[in-house]
Order: C-alpha cells, then structure tokens, then sequence
C-alpha cells in the first residue's frame, strides 16, 4: 500500500516550508521565457517537434493556453518562496476548475530552481500544492511526469503519487 501525503509530510517533517505567492508581471514574463524554451526542449527530445519550428510551437501552446497571461481563468501561477527567509526557490502553474461536480486541481508546471535542489523543497513545494487543492475543494492532486525525469518520479513515488495512466508514442516508419 503507497503512503499517503500525510505519511509522507511525517517522513519529511524536518523540511523546510513554502509559501506560494502569485508571479508578479515581470515574474510572469521571465517564467512564460523560460517556459518556451524548455517546452521546445522537451517536445524535439521527445521527437514530437523539428528543432527548426519548436520555439514558434511552443510559442502558440503557450498563447492557446494562457491567452490573458497571468489573468486567464482557472489558472494560478506562483512562485514558490522559503517561509523562513522569503527567498525564492522555486514556481508552479496550475489549473483549478470545477468538472463533473468536482475540484479539478491539475499542476501545469512546477520546478524547485536549480541552487534549491536536493533540500527538500521539492516536497515542501508539493505540500503547499496539495494544501492549495485542499482549500479549494478539491481532493487530489493531479500531475503528468515524464518518465525520463527520474528525480522528480522518485519524488512522486515518495509522496505517495498512484499511476493511474500512461502515455505511450510508437515511432511509425516514413
């Protein structure tokens, strides 16, 4: 049986904590960069675009889904910062809604900056997400995680995630 969140905020009761703020316009601005260009990353490692037309891609997923920038609906963008010091260490974006009669809670994005790494602000920062679904109704959390990242499903699996689908791509010969 996996460990639920509150097994896992147990295991990790020495970590440190986050508070979640929304990304200021410049915040916003400097994410959506960055975004755009890991996404392009992403998608021609995965062969899914060509290196030449990724950026422009990325570009327009980008525009569809975030059309009003920080004020599209049902969206939240925030920077996550060290409750102690304020210091950032990290971001997320997630999707809130309400489907079928329930909380939707669907994390988009979320990183721990590269300097935060391996300190337990990873979990923190899940923990401040999940507490955010809990405000809002919603009674779980949801999240795609590319296999490759290994970390990150390590993460996942620690906390007490469940797999409940796979993604698959079969590359078809020209």
């Amino acid at each position: 049986m996996s460990p639920s969140l509150g097994d896992a905020e147990r295991l990790v009761a020495h970590s440190p904590q986050v508070r979640l703020d929304p990304m200021t316009e410049a915040e916003f601005r400097a994410y959506r960069e960055r975004g755009i260009a890991r996404r392009a990353g992403i998608r021609v490692a995965q062969g899914v675009w060509k290196e030449a037309e990724a950026l422009a891609a990325s570009r327009a997923e980008y525009d569809r889904e975030l059309p009003n920038g920080r004020a599209t609906p049902h969206q939240h963008l925030v920077v996550a910062r060290d409750a102690a010091s304020g210091a950032r260490v990290g971001e997320a974006w997630y999707s809130l809604e309400t489907r079928g009669g329930r909380a939707q809670f669907w994390v988009e994005w979320l990183t721990v900056d590269p300097e935060h790494r391996r300190r337990g602000y990873g979990s923190a920062l899940v923990r401040a997400l999940a507490e955010e679904a809990r405000r809002a109704g919603a009674d779980r959390l949801g999240l795609f995680v590319r296999t490759a990242n290994e970390e990150a499903v390590a993460l996942y699996d620690r906390l007490g995630f469940t797999t409940v689908g796979r993604i698959v791509s079969l590359a078809v010969p020209p």
